[in-house]
């Protein structure tokens, strides 16, 4: 399983305009920079692979995986962090603001 939470406790009846601990996870993906059109699949061995329009060229394929993640979990974008692989196409995103499970859901929908 490619989320990974960084707290497994829950909590009932926290405010979820304030992010706690719950709410924040990493996900391990994988992105193909330099595609015909942006994309999220999941890929045959589970893990979600972005495809972006944007080449792999002074992190502007880095600075694309942040936006598109943040639009579809309608988060800021500051609530999304590449903590691993800068320069790779595998990639750890630290995510924060929304539970691993409604981030699924957003992102594959």
């Amino acid at each position: 399983h490619y989320f990974l939470r960084q707290n497994p406790s829950c909590e009932q009846g926290i405010n979820l305009k304030q992010p706690t601990l719950d709410e924040t996870f990493s996900l391990i993906c994988r992105v193909t920079p330099g595609c015909s059109s942006s994309s999220i699949l999941r890929g045959s061995d589970g893990r979600i692979n972005f495809r972006l329009t944007c080449p792999p060229v002074e992190g502007k394929a880095n600075k694309e995986l942040i936006k598109l993640v943040s639009k579809k979990l309608r988060i800021p974008q500051s609530d999304v962090t590449i903590t691993r692989g800068q320069r790779s196409r595998d990639k750890n995103l630290l995510i924060r603001g929304i539970s691993e499970e409604k981030a699924e859901k957003c992102l594959l929908s």
